[in-house]
């Protein structure tokens, strides 16, 4: 099972493939705030599964994110100050949020800067408050610079991590320049994460970074952007298993499936993929040329090399 975010106005290219049975995954789509009319005249359609249980609309995105080197980070670097992308004020951010979370949606955010983290950190305490709710899966996408005091509020909301190993591949060799080593060693800190019970959901930002998993499991263990590369503040990387369940379970739990996908259980749809090699006992330098043998979805394959 994958299952990946996509913006609502692409909903209709989504259901051209899977119709035309060209791809098989499950989606869930995220209304944008950053268009904000449409995603009122949408409230009437519900968040509930639809369309053959293959695309959820549950999630409410926000957009403050820019990129390592934008303003966003609280103390960006005096030669790396260019104009970043607009971000909405506090009673801005928390109508909008306040808007989805009372109409039964979760909140999502690409934040990348922890002064877009903190925004969004401090808006979703402040609505899951006044608006409390069971099981609102809020989280926050890229979840890239923030230091230990952030992430420790981060836990403590029980948020998810939207995260993108691949990143580091470019990110490594601009972080400690842009935002300083001590707060780029507290970035991008898995680790810490799991060690903290932080739900952590791997995905690839495709098309940004290709849509390939095993790469992105690459980069999570070994904190390197590909085999040669220097590892960067190793440290914080992660098991290989731990890994695996980032695009398996975690992704299951992100999208409130795991009663359904994420892990090889009975009682579970058997969906997996087979590879030409068993990675836990090879070198992980080797994981990047592992190959799919066959792929199966809902106990169908669907897929054989």
């Amino acid at each position: 099972m994958l299952t990946v975010g996509v913006q609502s106005l692409q909903s209709a290219l989504f259901l051209r493939f899977k119709n035309a049975n060209f791809l098989r995954f499950k989606a869930d789509f995220i209304n944008s705030a950053q268009m904000p009319k449409i995603f009122e005249k949408s409230l009437d359609k519900g968040h509930s599964a639809c369309y053959y249980e293959h695309m959820n609309r549950r999630s409410y995105e926000s957009t403050a994110k820019g990129a390592v080197n934008m303003p966003e980070t609280k103390d960006p670097a005096p030669a790396l100050q260019p104009e970043g992308p607009d971000m909405p004020d506090d009673e801005e951010l928390y109508e909008l949020a306040k808007l989805a979370y009372t109409n039964g949606y979760h909140l999502t955010a690409h934040c990348i800067g922890d002064a877009a983290l903190e925004q969004m950190i401090n808006t979703i305490q402040r609505v899951s408050t006044e608006f409390p709710h069971a099981d609102r899966r809020n989280g926050v996408i890229h979840c890239q610079i923030m230091d230990e005091a952030l992430q420790d509020r981060f836990r403590k909301l029980n948020l998810v991590a939207y995260v993108q190993p691949i990143f580091i591949k470019a990110d490594s060799a601009v972080v400690d320049d842009c935002v300083g080593a001590e707060l780029g060693r507290q970035s991008y800190n898995w680790r810490r994460y799991e060690d903290m019970g932080v739900h952590m959901c791997g995905g690839s930002d495709c098309p940004v970074e290709p849509f390939d998993v095993l790469p992105n499991i690459y980069c999570a263990v070994t904190r390197k952007g590909k085999p040669g590369m220097e590892a960067w503040y190793p440290e914080n990387g992660v098991t290989l298993e731990e890994a695996v369940e980032m695009f398996t379970k975690e992704a299951a739990y992100a999208s409130y499936d795991e009663a359904k996908y994420g892990t090889i259980t009975v009682g579970k749809y058997a969906d997996l993929v087979v590879l030409d090699r068993n990675i836990y006992d090879r070198p992980l330098e080797e994981l990047c040329e592992a190959q799919v043998d066959l792929t199966m979805v809902e106990g169908e394959i669907v897929f054989q090399r």
